[in-house]
C-alpha cells in the first residue's frame, strides 16, 4: 500500500475524534500528519465483524494505543543502534507486545539489533537477588497497592513460606496467630520490616533463595545475556526495579559489567531504582512530564497487557532451563486482550507501509502522542470508559485479586471504588457527583492526582 492510497482513504472518508487530533495538531507538517491519521483510519476500518465491546478495544488501539506504542519502539531500536546494542531483552509481560513490534520493525527496517524475549516478573528475580534483607527488599515485601494492605499471610506467601515456619520469631515481634490474616497498619509494617531482617527469618529463606538463584542464573547464562557483547533491556515502566534486581543478581554471580546496564522504558517516575551505574532512559513520561500523561497503572496494565501466564520461577528439564508459569485466571483474554494486540500489529505493519525510519522526528512525535494521551486520559468516551474501565487488573504481586481498573461511582459505594482512572470513573458514573467531578476534569486536568489521593484517603476511612 503506498501513500497515495493512505490519502484517498483519508479524504473519502469521515475521521475520528483522535484522527481529527492527528490532522489538525499544529507545528506539524501537513504531509505528515496526514499519513498518521491515515493510518490510523486505515486500521480502524480494517476490521469487521466486532461487537460493541470488541469495537472500542480496536478503535482505541488504531487511534491511540498502536501510535503510543509503535513511536516507542522506533525510538528504542533508534537509541539503541547509536549507542551500537547490539542485543535488546524485552522482559516478560510488559515486554511481549513490545518484543513483537520490535521484532517486526527491526526485521523490516533491518536494525544490526537482536530482539529477545525474557520470562520474568518480579516474583521470579526479586527472591534470587536476596543476599540480605535492605531497603529493596523489605519496599516488595511489604508493599501494598494503593488501599490494598497486606497481611502477615500475604508478605510470607511472597516469600514461599508459611507463617508457621516462622512462628516463634513472628510472636516475638508481636504477630500472633489470631492477627496473621488481618491487615497490617503502618506501624505494624514497621515492625514486621524488622522481623524480615531477623537472622532467623532469612534461616529459613535461605534454601529456597539457593535454589531460586541458581536456576534464575542458569536461565540467564542459556538465555545468552552474559556475552561479551553490549546489551539493554525493555520495558514499559514504571520504577526499574526489574533492571534493579537483574543486576543484583548479576553481583551476586560475580558476573555483572562494569560498564553496567541501559533500560529503555516508556516511562519512569521519580521513585525510579538504579543499581550503581546503570542508566535508564524514558521515552515520554518522566518526573518533568505534564501530571495529566502519568498514570502509571494504565500504560503498565492496560497498554502493554498480554495474555502470558505469569511467570514465578525457572526449573531445569530436559537439558534446559524453562519458566515456570502460575495458572492463568484467563481474565484478560476474556476481556479481549488478545484482539488487542492484532490490532497493534495491523497498525505497525501499516505505518511500515507509509514510512521509512528515518521519516520521523522527537519533537513531531511527542506534539501528537500528547494530545491523544491527553484526549484518552482525560477526557476518554462514555464506550472507551465502559470497556477500558471494566479492564481486570491484578491488585497483589501473586495476582489473586481482580479489581476492575475503573469502576462506577456508586451511592451504595461512596466510600469509594477503588479507581485507578478517575476520569473514566467519572465517565461511567451516573450520580451527579460523578458528573461534577468530570466537569471540573476537563477544566484542570492537574486535579486529577488530588482527587485520586482524596478517594483513597476516604476509602481507607470507610473500611476501618
Amino acid at each position: 500500500m503506498g501513500k497515495n492510497m493512505v490519502h484517498v482513504i483519508l479524504s473519502n472518508t469521515q475521521l475520528s475524534r483522535y484522527e481529527n487530533i492527528i490532522y489538525t495538531t499544529r507545528n506539524v507538517s501537513p504531509i505528515f500528519r496526514s499519513l498518521v491519521a491515515g493510518v490510523a483510519k486505515i486500521v480502524r476500518i480494517s476490521k469487521g465483524s466486532l461487537n460493541d465491546h470488541q469495537r472500542v478495544i480496536w478503535d482505541t488501539v488504531a487511534d491511540v494505543i498502536g501510535p503510543a506504542l509503535f513511536f516507542y519502539i522506533w525510538w528504542v531500536l533508534e537509541s539503541a543502534q547509536k549507542k551500537k546494542i547490539s542485543r535488546l531483552y524485552f522482559l516478560a509481560r510488559d515486554g511481549h507486545i513490545l518484543f513483537k513490534i520490535a521484532q517486526y520493525i527491526s526485521q523490516q527496517w533491518r536494525y544490526d539489533i537482536q530482539c529477545h524475549y525474557l520470562y520474568t516478573s518480579r516474583e521470579a528475580w526479586y527472591f534470587s537477588a536476596i543476599e540480605r534483607v535492605g531497603s529493596f527488599e523489605l519496599q516488595w515485601m511489604t508493599n501494598y497497592f494503593q488501599s490494598f494492605r497486606v497481611s502477615v499471610e500475604t508478605i510470607f506467601r511472597r516469600l514461599g513460606v508459611t507463617p508457621d515456619e516462622v512462628e516463634i520469631c513472628l510472636v516475638r515481634y508481636g504477630f500472633t496467630r489470631s492477627i496473621w490474616n488481618k491487615d497490617l497498619s503502618q506501624k505494624e509494617l514497621q515492625r514486621m520490616s524488622l522481623c524480615l531482617q531477623d537472622q532467623e527469618i532469612l534461616h529459613v529463606l535461605k534454601k529456597r533463595i539457593d535454589r531460586d538463584f541458581h536456576n534464575t542464573l542458569g536461565y540467564l547464562t542459556q538465555e545468552g545475556l552474559f556475552a561479551e557483547s553490549r546489551w539493554g533491556i525493555v520495558d514499559i515502566g514504571w520504577t526499574g526495579s526489574l533492571q534493579y534486581a537483574l543486576n543484583a543478581i548479576m553481583a551476586k554471580a560475580q558476573k555483572r559489567s562494569q560498564e553496567g546496564m541501559d533500560g529503555y522504558y516508556l516511562g519512569l517516575n521519580e521513585n525510579q531504582k538504579l543499581y550503581q551505574n546503570d542508566r535508564v532512559w524514558a521515552f515520554l513520561i518522566h518526573p518533568g512530564s505534564r501530571q495529566y500523561l502519568r498514570n502509571d497503572t494504565l500504560y503498565c496494565e492496560v497498554f502493554a497487557a498480554s495474555p502470558d501466564a505469569r511467570t514465578i520461577g525457572y526449573q531445569y528439564e530436559n537439558g534446559r532451563y524453562a519458566p515456570i508459569f502460575q495458572k492463568s485466571t484467563g481474565a484478560l483474554q476474556i476481556w479481549g486482550v488478545e484482539l488487542q494486540h492484532e490490532s497493534i500489529m495491523k497498525f505497525t505493519e501499516t505505518m511500515m507501509s507509509a514510512f521509512n525510519a528515518n521519516d520521523f522526528d522527537l519533537p513531531t512525535i511527542y506534539r501528537l502522542l500528547e494530545r491523544l494521551l491527553y484526549s484518552f486520559l482525560v477526557a476518554p468516551s462514555r464506550q472507551e470508559a465502559d470497556t477500558y474501565g471494566q479492564f481486570p487488573m491484578a491488585i497483589d504481586m501473586q495476582e489473586e485479586r481482580l479489581a476492575e481498573l475503573a469502576p462506577k461511582f456508586e451511592m451504595k459505594n461512596y466510600g469509594l471504588p477503588k479507581t485507578y482512572w478517575v476520569s473514566a470513573s467519572c465517565v461511567r458514573s451516573n450520580i451527579w457527583v460523578g458528573k461534577q467531578l468530570w466537569k471540573i476534569i476537563q477544566q484542570a486536568p492537574s486535579f486529577i492526582k488530588w482527587l485520586r489521593w482524596f478517594f483513597i484517603k476516604l476509602n481507607k476511612l470507610f473500611r476501618r
